[in-house]
C-alpha cells in the first residue's frame, strides 16, 4: 500500500482541515488536473489518482466546499394601473 506520507485515491480530506488548505489544495489540484498528471503534492503529502474522473469528482467536490453557493430568495414585486 502506501506509506504515511503518500495516499491512493479519495480520501483528501483527513488532511484539509481549514478553508485555507482546501483552497490552497484546490488550486493544486486543478492545476495537476490541467496539465494531464494523475498524482498531486501538498505539503507533506503525495496523493496519486485513479483516474482523471476522480480527480474532477474531488474538484468539484471541494469547490462545492470553498466556494459554496449562495442561495438567495428574490421578490419581484409589479405594479399595474387596473385599467
Amino acid at each position: 500500500m502506501s506509506s504515511d506520507n503518500e495516499s491512493e485515491g479519495s480520501g483528501t480530506q483527513g488532511f484539509l482541515h481549514t478553508p485555507g488548505e482546501r483552497a490552497a489544495f484546490l488550486k493544486d489540484l486543478k492545476e495537476a488536473y490541467y496539465t494531464g498528471a494523475v498524482r498531486v503534492r501538498f505539503r507533506d503529502r503525495d496523493v496519486t489518482y485513479r483516474s482523471r474522473e476522480e480527480m474532477k469528482a474531488i474538484i468539484d467536490e471541494l469547490e462545492g466546499e470553498v466556494s459554496p453557493r449562495i442561495r438567495r430568495n428574490v421578490i419581484l414585486t409589479t405594479f399595474a394601473r387596473g385599467y
